[in-house]
């Protein structure tokens, strides 16, 4: 019985821990959508999630820690995402038509946090993108090789020319990046959807016309 008691009680403490972690994750993301990064501080961040600064430092050792945290989370959405596509029914080409809005629409949901991205709003430097790179680049090589496998699938259907799927997967993820960093940079004006569209047809067609005048 007593074993039973202390098992309970280690799992009450780490469902709490757990729960502080998660709301010191929240309050950042808020803090650094609000300040950009280089604005934010660990007060800011202690004050937003109600807790003293020293309770930060129980479960992250700096702010960069933090947003490296926030970001792994992302990417690891990103990764769900992708799976969640890939393995639905649907011919490849489709999927990845689906893929596009799905990612639009994550993106959308959370423009205020992505906005630090971009250096005039953000203040992301590039002293930090080393250890962002270590970090984060081999969770975001998965999405590419994810994609890649729909692109590879799409290719042994007909459905897209022979070419390598993986420089596939960067363009598609370029003509994202792009659309996603020129609605950020206009003020985020109407919805990000609106690009799905030509984010699609760029990717399967091309901009060449099919005939000429």
């Amino acid at each position: 019985m007593s074993q039973y008691l202390t098992g309970q009680s280690t799992r009450r403490k780490e469902l709490e821990k757990e729960k502080k972690r998660k709301t010191i994750l929240q309050a950042a993301r808020t803090v650094f959508a609000e300040r950009g990064y280089d604005a934010s501080t660990l007060d800011d961040i202690a004050l937003r999630a109600g807790f003293a600064k020293g309770t930060i430092y129980l479960y992250f050792n700096s702010k960069e820690e933090l947003f490296l945290s926030l970001m792994e989370e992302e990417i690891g959405r990103f990764v769900g995402i992708v799976k969640k596509v890939k393995s639905a029914q649907g011919c490849p080409s489709h999927r990845l038509s689906s893929l596009v809005q799905e990612v639009l629409t994550h993106l959308e949901a959370h423009k205020d946090f992505f906005r630090i991205f971009t250096p005039e709003q953000g203040g992301l430097t590039e002293k930090h993108h080393p250890e962002l790179r270590r970090r984060i680049l081999p969770k975001y090589r998965r999405v590419l090789s994810l994609t890649s496998s729909l692109i590879r699938e799409g290719i042994r259907e007909r459905e897209i020319r022979k070419s390598d799927p993986l420089t596939l997967a960067h363009a598609l993820t370029g003509l994202v990046n792009a659309m996603v960093g020129r609605w950020i940079l206009e003020g985020c004006r109407g919805s990000l959807m609106k690009y799905s569209k030509i984010i699609v047809s760029v990717f399967f067609d091309g901009v060449r016309r099919s005939s000429p005048r």
